[in-house]
């Protein structure tokens, strides 16, 4: 994994700037209001993608977390395993004391942090735009200004911008200092939804864009704002969406599924006791225990009966715990995974409902795989969960049998 110390020549000269990087790092910064990426997550992409990012200090290393995420099989204790030292590396300590301790490698642990505030300089310098970046507050910062069809044109960026739009944007033209013949709001992904909304902000000369469609994937984090923006027109996207066919129409309104978007199961080990699984363009890695889970559903879905499986039915193949609560923390957790790649990142792909069922949401003709079936896959992540599950219950009988 890269450092982070700073390259200047490498900082100041062209960057190769990867579509798919860049668009998991747009959802990650609308999902979150302080961005954290796990070292692990990096490892999915290749290192000449990630590097510009640390070179421009957007992508700023800070060390190792107090805990990790809990993926063990057993669903039993909380979320996160504590973290302790061991010489140069870490091991994972289960809070009930019922798994053995996890040995960890440092870049399986470390953690990034994402800086708004450099992103925000990034962009501004990067497009050459006049004036200086200003935070208006915690989600709004200014990036100077520009002409673009012969106007003179605020540029502005707006973070999470699903859940306070309304009520900052319509009152931008009071809140940012100087006249402007128009405002572009850029927000990392298109979230942005409300079209009577939306129509407010173009009467009042203010178009929002969406980063994730705008942003050229050639050299750096320059802005390609089409012709006409000035005119009120709004660019959300995403132009990815997949185009419905009859069959598929009919299909989502029979079982009213809630994404378009598309699974890809390569069958990678991007590193230990995980999986890559390619949503849409972004690959995610996804712990075995999680992915044990993720293939079933799948499996269900693909019978072209909608897709639900059954609590009790996830319980007796083994999938998830006899935890009450095992189920939807192993959904919930999977979920999270899964909606960095998302067209729509408020939208989720395991969706459950109040009888105690889950399934994937999306049509089962966007599950895809490559170089591996859906069977040698299974049975592959089955035997290594399975193995875990062994050694963790000869070590239990190990400890009983010292106890008496």
């Amino acid at each position: 994994m890269p450092t982070t110390r700073r390259n200047t020549s490498a900082a100041s000269g062209k960057s190769l700037v990867s579509e798919a990087f860049t668009g998991f790092l747009l959802r990650r910064i609308d999902a979150v209001p302080a961005p954290i990426i796990r070292a692990q997550e990096l490892r999915a992409f290749p290192r000449t993608a990630v590097k510009p990012f640390i070179d421009w200090g957007i992508l700023i290393e800070a060390g190792a977390p107090e805990a990790v995420t809990c993926y063990h099989p057993c669903h039993k204790c909380d979320e996160d395993l504590s973290l302790q030292r061991d010489g140069r590396a870490f091991v994972a300590l289960c809070p009930l004391n019922e798994w053995p301790a996890t040995p960890m490698a440092a870049d399986e642990v470390g953690i990034f942090k994402v800086s708004i505030d450099q992103f925000a300089r990034t962009l501004r310098q990067h497009n050459r735009w006049n004036g200086e970046v200003v935070a208006v507050d915690e989600h709004l910062y200014s990036l100077g200004w520009t002409f673009h069809d012969a106007k003179r044109v605020a540029m502005v960026l707006f973070i999470r911008a699903e859940q306070e739009a309304k009520a900052v944007l319509l009152s931008l033209g009071q809140r940012l200092p100087g006249r402007w013949s128009h405002i572009v709001v850029l927000t990392p992904t298109a979230s942005v939804r409300e079209l009577d909304f939306l129509g407010q902000l173009e009467a009042s000369g203010i178009s929002v864009v969406a980063l994730d469609n705008v942003v050229t994937k050639r050299d750096r984090l320059t802005i390609a704002l089409p012709p006409g923006i000035t005119e009120g027109r709004t660019v959300l996207g995403p132009p990815s969406l997949p185009v419905l066919s009859q069959k598929q129409a009919r299909d989502r309104d029979r079982w009213h599924y809630r994404c378009r978007d598309a699974l890809t199961f390569t069958g990678r080990v991007p590193w230990k006791r995980s999986n890559e699984v390619v949503v849409n363009d972004t690959p995610v890695m996804v712990p075995n225990a999680l992915m044990l889970l993720l293939l079933r559903l799948v499996q269900e879905l693909r019978k072209g009966d909608g897709g639900w499986v059954h609590v009790q039915t996830l319980r007796g193949d083994e999938i998830v715990g006899e935890d009450e609560n095992a189920p939807a923390r192993a959904a919930g957790l999977l979920a999270e995974r899964l909606r960095v790649g998302q067209h729509d990142p408020s939208a989720s792909l395991i969706e459950n409902v109040g009888t105690g069922a889950y399934r994937v949401s999306t049509h089962p003709e966007f599950i895809r795989y490559r170089g591996i079936t859906w069977l040698k896959l299974y049975n592959r992540v089955r035997a290594e969960v399975d193995e875990e599950r062994e050694r963790r219950g000869q070590l239990l009988a190990r400890r009983a049998r010292i106890r008496t």
